[in-house]
């Protein structure tokens, strides 16, 4: 009676657990926790996976871009600074480079996306279209930055009134 419900029990039981164990190993090849951590507490889920899209986004190699045309900018604007050049590439790593930057742009994505919506973005970053994205952001960001800077430079007559009246207000 005991061997019936033992073999009962192993032909049932056995079965499941195997199951169970290639599930999980099937699950560990196609999700690593690494890339999407499904078992994590949400907190710590949501920083690994911000990371990673940031990763995906390649946000280091954009800051590059950023910091080298910023040092370009700053070239062009004061001559006089060619000769610190090193100096201006170091400062700017260090204040908006990927490791001074890393932690804070971290923090924003975990408090602005819900782990879904950073599934999503981690995966549509590792498509084609999103490394496409990705290589031409620094682009985009420049060209936006010169029609702003383009069109307030046309309306700066109306600046100056806005601030002109600003200023009477204020010296009231």
């Amino acid at each position: 009676m005991k061997s019936f419900k033992v073999n009962r029990f192993i032909k049932f039981f056995l079965p499941l657990f195997f199951s169970f164990q290639a599930i999980t190993l099937v699950a560990k090849i196609q999700f690593p926790t690494n890339s999407l951590p499904g078992l994590l507490d949400t907190a710590t889920a949501k920083k690994q996976l911000s990371e990673e899209v940031l990763l995906a986004m390649e946000t280091p190699k954009n800051l590059e871009i950023i910091i080298e045309r910023t040092v370009e900018g700053q070239l062009e604007a004061s001559p006089a600074l060619k000769p610190f050049k090193k100096e201006l590439e170091v400062f700017f790593k260090k204040t908006i480079g990927w490791e001074s930057l890393k932690e804070p742009l971290i923090a924003i994505y975990v408090q602005s996306f819900s782990l879904s919506e950073l599934k999503d973005l981690l995966v549509f970053f590792k498509s084609k279209t999103g490394k496409r994205y990705s290589a031409i952001a620094p682009e985009f960001s420049g060209m936006i930055s010169e029609i702003s800077m383009k069109k307030v430079s046309e309306n700066s007559e109306e600046l100056q009134s806005i601030f002109n009246r600003s200023q009477r207000t204020n010296q009231k």
